[in-house]
C-alpha cells in the first residue's frame, strides 16, 4: 500500500491554498457573497425560511449548513429558520421510487418552498439534474436561488440568482471552499442579525 509522502500532502494543501487564493482575488466571486449575505437576512427578516440541497458530499454539506443556523455559529443566539432537503429517507426514497431521483428535491420546494425563502444548490459538476429541477421549480415559486458549483457551472448559470463558482475541477477542493464560503455567510449572517447578542 502506497503511503502519501509529505510533498504529496504538501501539494494537496498548496492546491486548496491557490484555489481559496483565486477566489479572495476575484471581485465578482466576493460581490456575490456580500449579495448572498444581503439575501439570507432579508430572507430571515421576512420570516421565511432557508433551503439547502445537494448529493453526496454535497448532501452533507447542505445538511451542515442547515445546521449552523438552527443551531450556532461562534455565540449563542435565537436559531434562525433553514432546512435541509437531504435528510428525509423516506421522502427521498419514496419520490425516487414513484417519480424517479431527479424529482427528490423539486418535489420537496414545491410542498414546502414560499415565496421569500431562499435555496441554496450545492453542485460541483454544476450538472445535477435534481438540483436543477429544483431549481426551475423555485423560479416559478418565486424563490431566490444561490448555486454553490465548480470552474463548469453548465445550465445552474441561467437558472439562478447568485453563483458562486469556485475555480477549480477538483470535487475535494470545490466542496471545502464550499465549506469556507458558507462559513462565512453564516458568521456574517449571525454578526448582523445579533450584534447586540454578541456584544453581552
Amino acid at each position: 500500500m502506497e503511503v502519501m509522502t509529505s510533498l504529496k500532502l504538501k501539494n494537496g494543501i498548496e492546491e486548496l491554498i491557490r484555489t481559496l487564493d483565486d477566489c479572495k482575488n476575484s471581485s465578482i466571486l466576493l460581490n456575490e457573497l456580500k449579495l448572498i449575505i444581503s439575501e439570507c437576512i432579508a430572507t430571515i427578516d421576512a420570516g421565511s425560511k432557508l433551503l439547502f440541497m445537494g448529493n453526496g458530499g454535497s448532501a452533507a454539506e447542505a445538511q451542515h449548513m442547515a445546521a449552523e443556523y438552527v443551531g450556532r455559529f461562534n455565540f449563542d443566539r435565537p436559531p434562525m429558520a433553514a432546512v435541509a432537503l437531504t435528510t428525509d429517507t423516506s421522502i427521498i426514497s419514496g419520490v425516487g421510487n414513484d417519480y424517479g431521483y431527479e424529482e427528490v428535491f423539486s418535489r420537496q420546494v414545491k410542498a414546502i418552498g414560499r415565496e421569500n425563502d431562499l435555496i441554496f444548490g450545492y453542485t460541483t459538476s454544476g450538472k445535477s439534474r435534481n438540483i436543477i429541477k429544483a431549481f426551475e421549480e423555485a423560479k416559478t415559486l418565486g424563490i431566490k436561488t444561490v448555486a454553490f458549483t465548480g470552474e463548469n457551472s453548465g445550465k445552474i448559470v441561467n437558472l439562478v440568482d447568485h453563483l458562486i463558482s469556485v475555480p477549480a475541477s477538483k470535487t475535494s477542493v470545490i466542496q471545502e471552499c464550499h465549506t469556507v464560503f458558507g462559513h462565512l455567510i453564516c458568521e456574517s449572517v449571525e454578526n448582523t442579525k445579533f450584534s447586540r447578542i454578541r456584544q453581552l
